[in-house]
């Protein structure tokens, strides 16, 4: 049989899902596929002699995650083998195709096919999940893309789904203020209520380790992908998005732009002169996110939670917990 690897991220489900579906498809073309989770930052031991290589990975704010952009530069060169890039976006997948296939093609891989397949939004944050009927409805008919590109990979048609220019530029904005600083203070906004059994079941499976255990409880520090694992997870519906988190950092920057206007007329410091608005700004509304979280820790802020009557995306949720 063939050899072929499949290397996926996923967050919430999805990719891992279509990481299931690609290695069932690939069975039809006389290929044992493995599936590879980039979690664990290792690559396959029989990376090179595989001749056909994928990767599976979601669309967070119109870019591919940090992790996944990491894995992929510190992929080995390649001798022009067959590789595949799908991406799993709700909405637009902004430059994610664009950033996948520029790496892949500078480690030397011959990038035959690259796509997205929509699937659900696991962004509770601004909606409830779809119920069981929809997802599985969906699943089928993204079932049937899947097979499809797959089909036309083993027949040698290439094809590169890249978006147009006006929106690689205007949408990789937003990705390049997501990584630099969005996702960083968005870690801050989860907070745990009084559901929490302290399980650890959060904290245990973050991909990226963003979450410590502190006085028992859950605690988010600086590196959040955005992947929403720990609060469509949890089987306790423990972790929220807070409100307070939400507001308070935007209340704050407000101020703090209108603040530094005033600055260089009464601060004489030389450390403060020199500071750009837009990095003192950053800095007090990341601030705010960390005083708010540390409130919320001590139970000193009102229980007001985005989430608290949001229903969680737990289609997937046996696959991904480790217990």
């Amino acid at each position: 049989m063939k050899k072929a690897i499949i290397y996926y991220f996923s967050g919430s489900g999805n990719s891992f899902w279509m990481a299931e579906q690609t290695q069932k498809e690939l069975k039809k073309y006389n290929y044992n596929a493995i599936i590879v989770n980039i979690e664990n930052k290792s690559i396959a031991n029989d990376h090179n002699e595989a001749e056909l290589i994928g990767f599976i990975i979601p669309i967070y704010a119109f870019g591919l995650p940090e992790m996944a952009v990491n894995f992929l530069n510190k992929l080995p060169k390649s001798k022009k083998q067959k590789t595949f890039l799908f991406t799993s976006p709700a909405g637009h997948e902004g430059v994610g195709i664009l950033q996948g296939s520029l790496i892949l093609k500078s480690k030397g891989y011959n990038l035959v096919k690259a796509h997205s397949v929509y699937m659900p939004d696991t962004w509770i944050a601004v909606m409830n999940a779809p119920e069981d009927e929809k997802l599985q409805k969906k699943c089928s008919d993204n079932s049937k893309i899947l097979g499809n590109y797959l089909k036309e990979i083993e027949e040698g048609k290439t094809s590169i789904g890249i978006a147009n220019p006006l929106a690689i530029i205007s949408l990789g904005l937003i990705y390049l203020m997501f990584v630099l600083i969005g996702r960083h203070q968005a870690g801050k906004v989860f907070c745990f209520n009084k559901k929490c059994v302290k399980c650890k079941i959060c904290y245990e499976n973050c991909p990226s380790k963003t979450i410590k255990w502190k006085n028992k409880r859950p605690y988010w520090s600086w590196n959040c992908q955005q992947c929403f694992r720990c609060i469509n997870a949890c089987p306790y519906n423990a972790i929220e998005i807070s409100n307070i988190a939400l507001v308070f950092p935007f209340v704050v920057s407000i101020a703090s732009m209108y603040c530094y206007k005033f600055l260089p007329y009464i601060a004489k410091l030389n450390f403060i002169n020199p500071i750009p608005e837009i990095i003192f700004v950053s800095l007090m509304s990341l601030s705010a996110c960390w005083l708010v979280q540390i409130l919320h820790n001590y139970k000193l802020l009102p229980p007001l939670y985005l989430t608290k009557t949001r229903k969680r995306y737990s289609f997937f949720r046996k696959k991904l917990i480790n217990k």
